[in-house]
């Protein structure tokens, strides 16, 4: 038991808890209550759905630090030179030591005192907004200061679009332990505080980081920038980006600092309750769900429904991106490769055999000849086109990359209807990779090109190489793609006469 009568979530761990009986002490807003507040069974794979808010108390040796950490990663930028040179010892990346544990406890004793005080409603200190200053005190004197309240994050700020809570996976080993072991001691409409003492934070300021990271990555993705990418393990491997600087410094000072932590807890799904994310389904599940996305995007594309279609590409896409990733696939590629190349070899062989003997006069047995050659080739083809896949769990390679392909083409034209030409443009390039003489592929993104205005000439070169491929395939001009390829080179003509005209004008005037 700690002083004021707080207790141990689970009577050894450094983690208090405070219910919040009236809601005007927290920070969430108002909602109804639960329909059936009991005690979750907690089964693995169960899905938490909570929003939380953490505040850390920081001692002015603290901020200190973190100035220090901050002012050396500036200078590392600005020399060009940049990189994680952050060495993990005792008291890293939010987290402590056994070794220094019961020491740096015994040290913030008071710093614990003060802060139990403002968790249960003393007035509490007056949040820090500013840097410490250069003549802060040392560590030794600084810890037994009454500590500084400063909120560092809140999940419904970072949470994405259209999805009001964080979700948690229980039993699977989350990485900040603190959540998971928090939660589990609420029922679904409690609302409640935790004190968690240093050692009880690892890994928060990982995610902390990480959940900003992807919050500006959606909005760069909105104005058609590349997201950014960051390195290292924790705050300060985040910090080698440049742009990350004046969003992540507060997570620095988190290192020996005690969280306070305040839970929103809305409900929890049971296993096959809820839509997995894909990270956390195998090959078979993704194999499975993938066409059932597919054909449900194909439904909502022909009644016009174009945004709820695209969740359901969106979503089949990723599916399908995943497990042809997956070693199901890969592998099977791969001695589907080497059938291929020894079915090559073996008529290459079986080719200059039968040469042979004609050179030299001889009769040519029968097993060189053309037609058993012949036979031979299309006896292996239908066996590695019937191959049985249930070595592999069922999965078929050709039929994830066909279906990977058919999907972006159906996105791309989606993306078209709402007037995303950027997201259409990319998906069809992603196919003509693979497919260079695609047809949908040539002439959607055509469209996108020349509905841009920006890149009328790639939308030119992609129509002149979609009528190579129609002529090569033999296309009656009266057949449906041989008119839209006409219908489109007229609209692609209108806007090459504006842009020239516009262009021819542009130049009258510079030259007046």
């Amino acid at each position: 038991m700690m002083a004021n009568g707080m207790q141990s979530i689970d009577g050894h761990s450094q983690i208090y808890k405070l219910p919040i009986s009236d809601t005007s002490e927290t920070s969430f807003p108002a909602r109804k209550s639960h329909p059936n507040p009991k005690k979750p069974s907690w089964a693995k794979g169960s899905n938490a759905r909570f929003n939380f808010t953490v505040h850390a108390y920081v001692t002015p040796d603290l901020e200190a630090a973190a100035d220090m950490e901050m002012k050396r990663i500036s200078e590392e930028h600005a020399k060009g030179h940049v990189k994680d040179t952050h060495v993990h010892k005792d008291g890293c990346c939010g987290s402590e030591g056994k070794n220094s544990r019961e020491d740096k406890l015994k040290e913030r004793a008071s710093v614990i005192e003060s802060m139990i005080d403002q968790l249960k409603g003393a007035a509490p200190a007056k949040q820090s907004t500013q840097p410490a200053p250069s003549d802060a005190p040392s560590t030794k004197s600084a810890s037994k200061q009454r500590p500084l309240r400063k909120k560092i994050g809140s999940s419904m700020d970072t949470n994405a679009p259209g999805v009001p809570y964080f979700e948690l996976r229980i039993g699977l080993g989350f990485s900040v332990p603190m959540l998971e072991k928090c939660i589990k001691t609420m029922v679904p409409g409690d609302r409640a505080r935790f004190l968690c003492m240093p050692e009880e934070c690892d890994g928060y300021a990982q995610l902390e980081g990480l959940l900003r990271q992807e919050q500006e990555n959606r909005q760069l993705i909105a104005r058609g920038l590349p997201p950014v990418r960051t390195s290292g393990c924790c705050a300060n491997g985040a910090l080698t980006n440049p742009s990350a600087l004046a969003t992540q410094r507060d997570l620095l000072i988190l290192s020996g600092a005690p969280l306070e932590l305040e839970i929103d807890f809305i409900d929890v799904l049971e296993p096959g309750g809820f839509m997995k994310e894909v990270w956390e389904m195998n090959a078979v599940e993704k194999y499975e769900e993938a066409p059932r996305r597919r054909t449900e995007g194909t439904e909502l594309h022909r009644r016009g429904d174009y945004e709820g279609a695209c969740e359901k590409y969106a979503r089949a896409l990723m599916l399908l991106e995943s497990l042809s990733l997956s070693p199901a696939v890969t592998d099977m590629q791969r001695q589907m490769t080497k059938d291929r190349e020894a079915l090559d070899r073996e008529v290459k062989r079986r080719v200059g055999e039968r040469k042979r003997f004609e050179r030299a006069g001889r009769t040519v047995p029968d097993e060189f000849s053309i037609e058993a050659v012949d036979a031979y080739v299309k006896e292996t083809e239908s066996r590695l086109k019937g191959e049985d896949f249930g070595s592999n769990q069922g999965i078929d390679p050709k039929f994830v990359v066909e279906s990977m392909h058919a999907v972006r083409l159906n996105y791309a034209a989606c993306k078209l209807k709402l007037g995303e030409f950027s997201t259409a443009i990319i998906q069809c390039t992603e196919v003509l990779k693979h497919d260079p003489g695609s047809v949908k592929a040539l002439y959607r993104r055509a469209q996108a090109y020349r509905k841009i205005g920006r890149d009328l000439d790639l939308a030119q070169a992609d129509l002149n190489t979609l009528k190579d491929q129609l002529l090569k395939r033999g296309v009656d001009e009266m057949k449906p793609e041989f008119v839209e390829l006409k219908k489109e080179e007229k609209e692609l003509d209108v806007k090459l006469r504006e842009a020239r005209a516009k262009e021819k004008k542009m130049f009258s005037n510079m030259f007046a």
